[in-house]
């Protein structure tokens, strides 16, 4: 039973892997179930026991990526002398990374996948509960202003995240150049006169 339940582990992770890779480079509309099982040299029986559909698969991979980078963000900010300065260039450091990879066509795809859209919206309120106290620590350490309404900055950001999508920017910008872009224009204007210089600095090394 055990060697069984590790190879099932195992063929899910190879599963995973393989469909994030085909669905970032082409995405969703054109891949098929039955071409990922012929891929991975297994019955489609076998895939849809695991996976009952490419919603389901997606979704999962979504969620795993997710886990990874706030696993390796927690990571990078526990070192010492990381201020939120850097946290924040790491961060879009990460995201450019994964952006530079993905179809414009998946973001197409991914906005008629209602599961994906909502625990993309989830994943939005998560961040938020998250971001007060992290804004906190940026006053702390007199990086960010303490006179920004961060509620209103909060939302404001979502909308031009949302507008990305609606507006199709990806067709007119790559997704990389746009996540380069952010940093610039929601984070420059709530930094002080000290995290400014820090910012500037950083994002010159990333250039």
């Amino acid at each position: 039973m055990a060697e069984l339940n590790d190879y099932r582990q195992e063929l899910k992770e190879r599963i995973l892997e393989l469909a994030m890779q085909e669905f970032s480079q082409r995405g969703l509309r054109d891949i098929k179930m039955d071409d990922m099982a012929h891929k991975l040299r297994i019955s489609k029986r076998t895939l849809y026991e695991i996976y009952a559909d490419k919603e389901t698969l997606l979704l999962e991979g979504l969620q795993r990526h997710r886990q990874k980078m706030e696993q390796e963000m927690e990571r990078f900010a526990q070192n010492e002398g990381r201020n939120v300065v850097d946290i924040v260039v790491k961060f879009f450091e990460l995201q450019m990374e994964v952006e530079s990879n993905v179809n414009p066509q998946f973001y197409a795809d991914i906005r008629k996948c209602p599961r994906i859209m909502e625990f993309l919206e989830n994943s939005k309120r998560e961040h938020d509960d998250k971001a007060s106290a992290f804004i906190g620590r940026g006053i702390k350490e007199g990086l960010f202003r303490g006179d920004v309404d961060y509620k209103m900055l909060t939302e404001i950001s979502h909308y031009l995240l949302d507008s990305v999508l609606t507006h199709k920017l990806y067709e007119k910008y790559a997704m990389k150049d746009i996540m380069r872009n952010f940093p610039m224009i929601l984070v420059r204007g709530i930094c002080t006169d000290k995290g400014i210089t820090l910012l500037d600095k950083a994002l010159e090394r990333h250039a």
